[in-house]
């Protein structure tokens, strides 16, 4: 059986979101680009090595010796190992690939060369030119560190003080299963057979002589102390001052009511003020992420390129970005407001750009349109195509009032 397929090529970079345990960089680097190299390994089977050799990328995969792979979990040992799923085959055999990105003097020259240097095991299976003249790898960290690429993650700043509140909570829990399951302590001269005491029988035979009240005792209850409690709300606080995220903001602690506005006010702007952090920290990997961009199109576009933004094509001549210095800027902001306070800031900046802004030139047709169609969907309408103009109908009638505006001017 013969068919024909229809594959269709883009040459444009691909951004994948790597495992950490797959990311291996020079431990005494502050930031990516300061490293002297970048692993990237990871699990790959034999059937992807040969195809790859076979697409003239990889070599002498067939010189890699046995199986090369490293699992941390046994399950995936006991996968592996199993004929389940097609393990047992020699093509699903996994291997541990990795990718060497650094400086490398591979002709003897005297002179590092920027290089990618794929190996497994011992065996080097390609030697590469780094023509991205840079790392193509970017951290997103919510906390940067000075002396770490990787920063700072919530559940490190947190961590310590949850160790403290887990060992809290199953002291609660030991105490309340303890006090629910409570021992029978007994006289065991006063009973007939002792053993009664630990079958499921429903009677325990005892001596006419024994004091049926004296004989059983059950073990003493073990109240748990308020200052548990108190404790585990305390790291919980803590909690909360790291990571920014408050019950108050997520408006599920009902103790808000007995709080001044005032205070609940500067409680909710504190925890905004970690998250603002977070965000603007992400903005700035952003930033680096952008300019990473910016830098290959510089260097490999060799013709013009059509793109559409904000609903308009531009056409991008290499020209017009080679040898540019740009300067990015990202722009971050937080939402804090209700969904009403919002639709009265839309609708006050409405009417400003229409009694102010367009008779002044501060604004246009478009923008106008663009901001009452997010009116419309803060207010809950989503269908705005009904309500509103295309995009494509205010650019005509905008340029169409350009064009007669002009040739009044032309007749004046």
């Amino acid at each position: 059986m013969q068919y024909k397929a229809c594959y269709i090529d883009k040459n444009q970079p691909v951004f994948e979101v790597l495992p950490y345990d797959e990311f291996l960089f020079d431990a005494n680097a502050s930031s990516v680009q300061e490293a002297n190299f970048i692993i990237h390994r990871k699990l790959v089977n034999y059937d992807y090595l040969k195809r790859r050799e076979k697409a003239g990328i990889y070599k002498n995969v067939s010189k890699i010796k046995g199986s090369i792979s490293t699992f941390e979990d046994d399950d995936l040992k006991d996968i592996k190992n199993s004929s389940l799923y097609g393990y047992g085959s020699s093509k699903r055999q996994m291997y541990m690939i990795n990718e060497y990105w650094g400086k490398i003097d591979v002709n003897k020259d005297g002179i590092d060369e920027d290089v990618v240097i794929t190996y497994c095991g011992n065996q080097i299976l390609s030697i590469e030119e780094n023509t991205f003249g840079m790392y193509p790898f970017f951290v997103y960290t919510p906390f940067l560190s000075m002396d770490s690429i990787a920063g700072k993650g919530l559940a490190e700043l947190s961590e310590n003080v949850q160790i403290i509140k887990t060992a809290l909570i199953r002291e609660i829990l030991e105490n309340t299963r303890r006090n629910n399951n409570r021992k029978i302590f007994y006289k065991i001269d006063d009973l007939l057979n002792p053993s009664q005491m630990v079958t499921n029988e429903q009677y325990v035979a005892v001596r006419d002589s024994a004091d049926i009240n004296n004989i059983f005792a059950p073990e003493p209850f073990e109240a748990i102390s308020s200052n548990t409690f108190t404790l585990v709300e305390y790291f919980d606080k803590e909690n909360q001052k790291v990571t920014g995220i408050s019950d108050m903001k997520q408006g599920v602690r009902p103790q808000v009511e007995n709080q001044t506005a005032t205070e609940a006010q500067i409680k909710y702007e504190s925890s905004n003020s970690q998250v603002q952090a977070i965000v603007q920290n992400f903005a700035e990997s952003l930033k680096e992420t952008y300019r990473f961009l910016i830098y290959q199109n510089q260097k490999f576009i060799d013709n013009s390129q059509v793109i559409r933004l904000i609903n308009d094509t531009i056409e991008v001549n290499p020209s017009d970005i080679k040898d540019v210095d740009f300067d990015i800027a990202v722009s971050q902001s937080l939402s804090t407001g209700t969904e009403e306070t919002r639709r009265r800031a839309l609708s006050n900046a409405l009417a400003m750009m229409i009694e102010i802004g367009e008779p002044r030139y501060l604004t246009d047709k478009m923008r106008i349109r663009n901001l009452m169609a997010k009116l419309l969907e803060e207010s809950g309408l989503k269908d705005i195509d009904n309500y509103l103009l295309s995009t494509e109908r205010v650019m005509e009638q905008s340029n169409a009032g350009n064009g007669s505006m002009e040739k009044a001017n032309t007749k004046g």
